[in-house]
């Protein structure tokens, strides 16, 4: 969807890949790129929500990155992400924004 400047200008040298939703071994990876209007992304929402759901509970440790072409928008799409998330599967809710520095590592 390349219907603002910002998107645009972000996605036009990006090749169209398919995606590989998979799991290895213990561990799950996941970078999600959201259109930073949120009418778009919820499609996507619902399909990931699934697979991170059905990892999660197969004890699957998940390593979600959030990202959009303005990174503005990810901390709330996260918080999203995270919320919708915990409709599918008991989690505890993430602390606070922002996080100290150190809290990251």
């Amino acid at each position: 969807i390349r219907d603002d400047l910002v998107t645009g200008v972000q996605t036009c040298a990006l090749p169209i890949l398919p995606v590989y939703a998979r799991d290895c071994n213990s561990g799950v990876m996941v970078r999600l790129v959201y259109h930073p209007d949120e009418q778009y992304n919820h499609r996507y929402t619902e399909e990931w929500i699934k697979a991170v759901s059905t990892w999660v509970s197969d004890d699957k440790l998940v390593y979600m990155m959030i990202h959009c072409p303005n990174n503005l928008y990810c901390p709330g799409q996260a918080l999203d992400f995270h919320r919708n998330l915990q409709q599918q599967i008991n989690l505890p809710d993430l602390a606070s924004w922002p996080l100290r520095q150190g809290q990251l590592f």
